[in-house]
């Protein structure tokens, strides 16, 4: 039997997402009715009973899926890109989003992304290094202080202005400069989320 359990997330736009895993379909429909009690009704996604993909409405109806092997579902992954152009900004996006999993969210300057980074905690922060308001280092400064195991990968054609040991002291998990392109970026990501959901795996 599959424990039942919430899982919840907060989206850019300020809404919340949710999704509970059931073992029993009345317990779910049950739980569905006591959230939207409190909840607006769009903040609901689904539940799962042992066997089967159900989605429970607001109101408690549910709508069968094709029977298939028991898995409990988790949220993608959630990445902060913080980069002032926006055509670079949404190269990544696009790239990313199109060869991948990850929930994106994006911050232009480095005060938006120290108050995204707050709100949404996402899992990876991809932060360059020439930004407004707030650079890059000390982005990654305030970072390491509130969400010091969220790795930070910076992506920046100005990586002479990180030595190894400032990089340390930032807590920056990589570096990769820009000319390397967006797939070195994403490989980077990967390798340090799969690693990060290695040690979770190890109780570490």
């Amino acid at each position: 039997m599959i424990p039942p359990f919430d899982l919840f997330r907060t989206e850019a736009d300020g809404t919340v997402k949710w999704q509970g895993v059931c073992a029993d379909l009345d317990a779910a429909k049950a739980r569905v009715l006591e959230l939207s009690a409190a909840l607006p009704a769009k903040y609901f996604i689904s539940s799962q009973t042992t066997g089967n993909r159900l989605f429970i409405k607001p109101d408690g109806q549910s709508s069968d899926r094709p029977r298939g092997r028991e898995e409990r579902f988790f949220l993608p992954k959630r990445i902060l890109i913080v980069e002032d152009e926006a055509s670079v900004r949404k190269a990544i996006r696009t790239f990313i989003e199109s060869h991948s999993q990850f929930d994106i969210c994006e911050a232009a300057d480095g005060n938006e992304a120290i108050q995204k980074a707050d709100a949404l905690k996402p899992d990876l922060v991809v932060l360059d290094l020439n930004l407004p308001i707030a650079n890059g280092i000390e982005v990654a400064a305030r970072l390491n202080g509130s969400m010091p195991k969220t790795p930070i990968v910076i992506f920046t054609l100005f990586d002479n202005l990180l030595g190894k040991r400032l990089a340390e002291i930032l807590g920056v998990a990589a570096v990769v400069h820009k000319s390397d392109g967006v797939g070195s970026l994403l490989g980077r990501i990967e390798a340090l989320l799969d690693a990060q959901d290695a040690l979770a795996k190890q109780g570490h």
